[in-house]
């Protein structure tokens, strides 16, 4: 009555049988009680202050005894008492509603969960896509489900095209301007059509020709519409979308290349949330590796059980054999089977034929199949209907049809009777709670309603459970395209915005965030909107009673700062549903916050047993008499920074420390990120923030105190051999490190790596020497190295007088860099023999770089072969490693050295940062050595311009802008940037991160740049110094 106790019984035969106590604990002293009804398991975890133990236990009925324990909890409540935490593994709820919280998300990255990033990037993301590409869609526009029927109707979904702005080789803009361009995708790959017809004038197998994908949209503000990139041995493509179709185009484009490249044995797409198998999933034991995918039923029966499409041969079905189910009619074992089934029988009509457009891609887009009764028709009986559960390129469906001849593979109508999106999924229920429900029925939970489901045996239903909890797990990212309606009173609203006496106000809750909206004559289907709350600025919420009536209570940040908070009170008896809903949207935006990580280097996988490290229960736990009526029910308080995105510790922590002005230590300058970390001189998960100069063999350079926040960065003048042509801005740094090198530079004249031992090799093939590259071609090489340190992608050697061409893209991915070249033979003959070889780089060990083989080595005419390399930078480098390659053509020898392109820009992260912690952090980098500086004049042919400078920085992405372009009374213009360079993991175990500050001045009227760059260390500032110089000499051609 007052706790739990757990005892094993041992022995070696029954007569020597004792017990042993193995768990005891009273009901208030069990800080959470973890569920997976899946397995009927439960985790008891009791913490004190002197550890925590637990102890999982698999029990005959997890549902009863979770019923129980709950009954027990009740009635032992007492005044202050601290009940423990539910925790639900996996999508099976016991007989209490879970919060959207509760439940441990799967998996689909190989990062571990438990970081986000910084809340203001998180919000500066949900920012741009709600007011872009993902915009709630409009009544009546085409949406997800549309899309899903196309792919489940046709196999493949297809996108209008804009008329202009399309790019490619051979014409292909000209040849897609005219209009009526559509953008199809499948199973195989890309296809561009003219005014509904089939033959394409495109097609891009992903077999043969699709090597990289990317989607523009609305958060890639830099470049030039919006739309889709294609990379392919031809060229690259560029397909314009509009903006209100580019979300269901990402994730059809994501789905199919995800299933093409995973069934290869390839890994899918960086950062993408379709088509994606579950990596991990959690259990009561921690997160483990997923199992195998359930296996669905692919045969086609009819209500007699007769097969009329059996399964793929490797499935075990086939024509002609005997039906393997038995018939839904046959004569009931109960007679309570017998009143639900009503006068349901067989339909006498023939089956039709398939059809054959259909069958081929049938049994890819169809998990699992079959029939359970549902109530409904007119008398509201238990009827049976055929269900489908659908996986498409928008998610997965469980859709259902009157009868199996209502379904696409027979009937060209789309005679969906429902369609139960798995994204808006919240939790299962094994157990119907529904009094009626027919034997083996189960409930589905979504945000919008309950679909209560019967199987005809409890192996059925088993099996549909599995596979539908399976594909709620790989939907843990996707997110509806609509919005959810609430009508609800203004009691309170500080603002003053809305009105108080009517339930004229409509908080409308979406994927990015919960837009408030008034009455308003005239507007858009009659509502203005005056506020929109994304998740980020949720603080608390609750459900509240008013006497009789429910209110939900919001407090939300009403700044970007996070500095300000109000509270609002909205009335509405729907209060508990518009707090799951809310629950549910945040849940999903920090599943695809947390894919957004793929974009991060990985970290190491902390070395704990789960022993040590138990699951943390939520930082606000419920206590009877605090304004909750039931701490069992669905009106517990939340709060966002404490519980919420607090998900484990990381950025998103210390963004919160910030938020409450947790002060700075000194120490934290080499780790912008650790702002707010609550340890002083410990940042970046514990690293000592000495490391990097322990690394670099030196000492610490003493730190200048902090001068007082300034109005503007105000320099000391300029030596007096030097015009000052920028009204002595910044303060004079000290003498810049020696710029004679950089990742592609050798000396001041900018040959890129290019220097004499290279052009030894180069020569014109006489003697028998290799033949190797012009000098056209050595100067074109040197622009294309420059626009690499910025898009990261595009060509590297085009000459047309040699026989190979290279392509490179590279990807970042905090200290860890994937190289991709293409070497393409734009020849007439055979290229046999090729190979690469790496070799220098300064220092040499600042690039660990593995050196596969080229394949293939022998490369026919119009054909490519990828080279792949994976790089991790280990410290600051000057000269990137170059690649020596060789290879025969027509008899000839022929060899050329290409630099890497790879820049230690490339692994800088940008980092948010205020203008006054700008200008206090540059003020404390003033040492010898930290600084450089320098008078950058344009490339011929182009002028100095300010907007240039911000076009770079965005499109390079990887310094954060910290100040507006502003004019001092010269006219000169000062940008600030901030960003945090990423080394890789030493023998010692530490990985490096060193903050950069840059401050770029323009002087228009001069036609001149002043680049000035401070980091913690000469070598940090020096390296990024020298890339950032000429890439901001070329700034006016990006």
């Amino acid at each position: 009555a007052d706790g739990v106790k757990i005892v094993e019984t041992i022995g070696e035969n029954i007569s020597e049988m004792i017990e042993r106590e193995c768990f005891r604990s009273g009901y208030f002293e069990i800080s959470e009680l973890a569920w997976d009804h899946s397995v009927s398991g439960v985790k008891f975890t009791q913490g004190s202050s002197s550890g925590t133990t637990y102890v999982v236990v698999h029990v005959e009925n997890s549902l009863e005894l979770e019923r129980d324990i709950r009954l027990r909890l009740k009635g032992a409540a007492r005044p202050g008492a601290r009940f423990p935490a539910f925790q639900y593994v996996g999508m099976f709820a016991g007989p209490t509603k879970p919060k959207p919280f509760q439940r441990k998300r799967p998996n689909l990255t190989d990062r571990a969960q438990g970081k986000l990033p910084p809340l203001s990037s998180m919000r500066h993301w949900a920012m741009e896509h709600y007011r872009g590409s993902l915009k709630p869609v409009m009544t009546g526009a085409k949406g997800r489900i549309e899309y899903a029927l196309d792919h489940i109707h046709a196999g493949c979904v297809a996108v209008p095209l804009q008329p202009m702005g399309a790019q490619g080789p051979g014409g292909f803009a000209n040849t897609v301007a005219g209009g009526g361009a559509q953008l199809k995708v499948d199973y195989e790959g890309l296809a561009v059509t003219l005014g509904g017809g089939v033959v394409p004038v495109l097609l891009l197998l992903f077999r043969e020709h699709v090597q990289d994908v990317h989607v523009r949209d609305s958060i890639h503000t830099a470049e030039s519409g919006v739309g889709l990139d294609v990379t392919s041995p031809m060229g690259r493509y560029f397909l314009p979308i509009p903006m209100t179709q580019i979300r269901y185009a990402r994730a059809a484009v994501e789905f199919f290349w995800n299933r093409y490249r995973l069934a290869g044995g390839f890994p899918a797409m960086v950062c993408s949330t379709h088509g994606r198998d579950v990596l991990k999933c959690h259990t009561l034991q921690g997160e483990k590796p997923a199992p195998p995918a359930p296996v669905g039923n692919l045969e086609v029966v009819d209500l007699d059980g007769n097969i009329v499409k059996s399964a793929p041969a490797d499935d075990g079905g086939g024509p002609g054999g005997p039906p393997r189910r038995k018939s839904l009619n046959r004569a009931a074992p109960r007679a309570r089977r017998t009143s639900l089934l009503g006068n349901r029988r067989s339909s006498t009509k023939p089956m039709p034929s398939m059809r054959p457009d259909v069958v081929q891609h049938w049994d890819k887009v169809v998990v699992h199949q079959g029939w359970l009764l549902k109530r409904g028709g007119a008398a509201k009986q238990w009827l049976y209907r055929y269900f489908v559960l659908f996986k498409t390129c928008q998610g997965h469906f469980l859709t259902y049809y009157s009868d199996v001849r209502d379904c696409p593979l027979f009937n060209p109508k789309r005679n969906e009777r429902n369609e139960i999106d798995l994204c808006k999924v919240t939790f299962i229920r094994p157990v119907s709670k529904q009094e009626d429900a027919p034997e083996n029925a189960f409930d589905i939970v979504t945000i919008e309603r309950d679909w209560t489901l019967g199987a005809a045996d409890n192996e059925d239903m088993q099996q549909w459970l599995q596979m539908i909890t399976r594909a709620v797990d790989e939907d843990v990212s996707i997110v509806p395209d609509d919005e959810i309606d609430f009508r609800v009173k203004a009691l309170q609203d500080p603002t003053r915005t809305l009105s108080r006496n009517d339930y004229n106000t409509a908080l409308r809750v979406g994927c990015m965030g919960v837009s408030v909206n008034s009455a308003r004559s005239g507007a858009h289907d009659g509502l203005h909107e005056n506020h929109f709350w994304c998740y980020t600025d949720f603080y608390k919420w609750s459900t509240i009673q008013q006497g009789q009536k429910l209110a939900l209570l919001l407090n939300v940040f009403m700044t970007t700062d996070f500095d300000q908070k109000h509270e609002f009170i909205f009335r509405t008896p729907l209060a508990p549903q518009l707090a799951t809903a809310i629950e549910y949207y945040i849940e999903k935006f920090m599943s695809i916050m947390h894919m957004n990580r793929e974009d991060e280097a990985p970290e190491p996988e902390p070395e704990a047993t789960a022993a040590a490290s138990p699951e943390a229960a939520p930082a606000v736990a419920p206590t009877l008499g605090a304004g909750a009526d039931d701490v069992l029910a669905d009106n517990g308080s939340h709060n966002l920074l404490d519980g919420v995105w607090a998900d484990g510790e990381g950025d998103a922590a210390a963004e919160a420390a910030a938020v409450q002005q947790s002060s700075l230590s000194g120490d934290d300058l080499l780790n912008f990120a650790s702002v707010g970390s609550a340890t002083p001189g410990v940042v970046n998960g514990g690293m000592n923030s000495t490391s990097l100069l322990d690394d670099l063999g030196i000492m610490a350079a003493p730190s200048a105190p902090a001068p007082a926040p300034m109005a503007a960065p105000a320099p000391a003048p300029a030596p007096a051999a030097e015009v000052d042509l920028f009204g002595s801005q910044m303060a004079a740094p000290a003498p810049a490190a020696t710029a004679a090198t950089n990742g592609f530079f050798v000396d001041e004249s900018a040959t890129f790596g290019l220097a004499e031992p290279v052009m030894a090799v180069n020569g014109n093939g006489a003697g028998g020497a290799p033949v190797g590259l012009t000098p056209a071609a050595l100067e074109n090489l040197r622009l294309a190295l420059v626009k690499q340190a910025v898009f990261k992608e595009g060509p590297l050697l085009s000459d047309f007088q040699f026989p190979l061409a290279v392509d490179a893209k590279v990807e970042y991915r905090g200290s860890q860099a994937r190289i991709i070249l293409t070497f393409r033979n734009q020849g007439q003959t055979s290229l046999s023999g090729l190979t690469g070889t790496l070799a220098g780089g300064d220092p040499q060990d600042a690039l660990r770089t593995n050196q596969p083989a080229i394949n293939p080595s022998d490369v026919l005419p119009t054909q490519a072969a990828t080279y792949v390399l994976l790089s991790e930078c280990m410290k600051p480098f000057t000269i990137a490693p170059t690649l020596a390659v060789s290879f025969h053509a027509g008899g000839q020898a022929y060899a050329m050295e290409l630099p890497l392109p790879v820049f230690v820009t490339g692994f800088v992260e940008s980092v948010d940062m205020t203008l006054p912690d700008f200008q206090s952090r540059w003020g404390s980098m003033a040492g010898a050595g930290q600084a450089c500086q320098a008078v950058v004049s344009p490339a011929a042919g182009t002028r100095a311009s300010a907007s240039a400078i911000l076009s770079l920085f965005a499109r390079a992405k990887e310094f954060s802008s910290c100040s507006d372009a502003s004019a001092n009374a010269t006219g000169v213009v000062s940008q600030c940037f901030a960003g945090t360079l990423r080394t890789g993991k030493e023998a010692n175990g530490r990985k490096i991160s060193a903050g950069c500050l840059v401050v770029v001045e323009t002087n228009e009227a001069a036609g001149v740049y002043r680049l000035n760059v401070r980091s913690v260390h000469q070598s940090v500032s020096a390296a990024i110094f020298e890339d950032l110089k000429v890439q901001i000499e070329y700034a006016a051609n990006f």
